[in-house]
């Protein structure tokens, strides 16, 4: 009887967060990281971006759309991440898309892969990048339909066809330049969903929810494994704090 297909790992190098995925995400694995404002979503894909440049030698690029590059490279220095000097490096790069840049995502995520060759990628966020690429996915899936008489006159492509369409279409690019990816969300108001666009947790392999619990008094953050596709997880949720280092799992 064949062996089982062992299945290559991406390690955040957060050890007991690593163990609680079984060494680490499934390489080639797309994951919606959600949670509320505050919650260390930046700071752990940054995190997951340093320690595969730093630690595993693996390339990274981060596509931020809603924060300026400075920003970012700020935010990184606080924890002791020299993200210019691992540009200079070619380990990481953090790329600036402006609102109107979103429709050419497509060949832009081409132009990375052939320029930086990433291992990891980070998209910071999909909430951002779903709600401008819906309007250029609603033009391109209306002429398709009009061009195979798919459509009659009064008739409408539908907003669940085209929201699907949008974010599949981006994990699949993602998925095929062999980018293991974090795409950050906000969380969504309404139950029982998890992210804003109501769409990209049931599509992407894999959910981690960043949020807060209360017990009695304490307050604390939690990292907890919705979702992950090609591999058993923990389902718990995982306490951790965000210290001079990053973020750091807590002793339970």
């Amino acid at each position: 009887m064949p062996g089982r297909l062992a299945i290559k790992r991406v390690k955040f190098g957060i050890p007991k967060l690593d163990r609680a995925m079984n060494g680490g995400i499934p390489k080639g694995s797309a994951v919606v990281v959600c949670g509320p404002p505050g919650s260390g979503k930046t700071i752990l894909s940054l995190q997951f971006l340093v320690n595969g440049a730093t630690m595993f030698n693996e390339p990274g690029v981060y596509v931020a759309l809603e924060e300026v590059k400075k920003d970012i490279i700020d935010q990184a220095a606080v924890f002791g991440w020299d993200i210019e000097n691992l540009e200079e490096e070619n380990k990481l790069n953090v790329v600036e898309l402006k609102r109107d840049e979103i429709p050419l995502f497509d060949d832009k995520l081409s132009e990375i892969k052939k320029e930086i060759k990433p291992q990891r990628f980070v998209l910071d966020s999909i909430t951002f990048y779903y709600t401008y690429a819906l309007l250029h996915t609603y033009t391109k899936e209306y002429a398709r339909a009009q061009q195979e008489l798919l459509i009659q006159d009064g008739a409408e492509i539908t907003h669940p066809l085209v929201a699907r369409t949008t974010i599949t279409e981006l994990i699949r690019k993602l998925k095929s330049l062999g980018f293991t990816s974090l795409l950050t969300s906000e969380i969504s108001g309404s139950q029982p969903y998890y992210t804003r666009d109501q769409l990209s947790e049931f599509i992407a392999d894999g959910v981690v929810l960043m949020d807060y619990l209360e017990f009695g008094e304490d307050e604390f953050r939690s990292i907890k494994i919705v979702k992950m596709r090609k591999t058993g997880h923990e389902v718990k949720h995982i306490p951790f704090e965000i210290t001079s280092k990053g973020i750091e799992i807590r002793e339970l």
